[in-house]
């Protein structure tokens, strides 16, 4: 199944809602596995693991909303992988 890596705040009751009731059930939909980084544990450093996701995701979504510096750096790596 092909995978979706989102990159978004987290930890936010506004976002979590966006999450659970709009991004997760459309990616899903479309027939992707819809990958959240704090949903996903497998062992491995935090950057690590968020580098491996992007570089391995076929799809990707950046939601820039709140203006995280960390949302905007994984943004700016997909950009770089292209």
């Amino acid at each position: 199944m092909p995978s979706c890596f989102v990159i978004m705040p987290m930890s936010n009751p506004e976002t979590e809602l966006v999450w659970h009731n709009a991004y997760k059930p459309a990616i899903t939909g479309a027939g992707f596995l819809a990958i959240r980084i704090d949903e996903e544990d497998v062992g491995n450093l935090l950057p690590t693991q968020i580098f491996q996701n992007i570089s391995q995701a076929d799809l990707l979504v950046a939601d820039l909303t709140l203006a995280r510096p960390n949302c905007y750096l994984g943004s700016v790596t997909c950009e770089t992988l292209n």
